[in-house]
């Protein structure tokens, strides 16, 4: 479980920091005119900052939705504990009230 939140908080800042970041990665677009290699780096800093944006943000959500999972499985056995417990406490207290009226001398 803590690997799994320290993945999704990784996974979160990459995506942050990314998305601030962007246009210092990228660059400006090239200018028309420019030769046809400027335009594919272009594009290709695009598509990766992009995807990486992409990837970070899926993954983070996916690891999010995972932690909310194993939370609420854990709320749910807890809590089912916590009814058994209290049922076997309330059938031990009327135990104890029905045997201590037997004990108790007839008027």
């Amino acid at each position: 479980m803590k690997l799994l939140k320290i993945l999704t908080g990784t996974g979160f800042g990459i995506c942050l920091v990314l998305m601030v970041t962007w246009p210092w990665t990228i660059g400006k677009i090239p200018p028309k005119g420019s030769p046809k290699s400027e335009y594919r780096a272009f594009q290709t800093r695009t598509k990766i900052v992009i995807g990486g944006i992409t990837v970070a943000f899926f993954a983070s959500a996916i690891g999010s939705a995972l932690i909310m999972r194993k939370a609420k499985d854990e709320f749910r056995q807890l809590s089912s504990e916590n009814l058994r417990l209290l049922i076997e406490g309330a059938t031990e207290d009327i135990r104890k009230k029905h045997e201590s009226k037997k004990d108790e001398p007839a008027s």
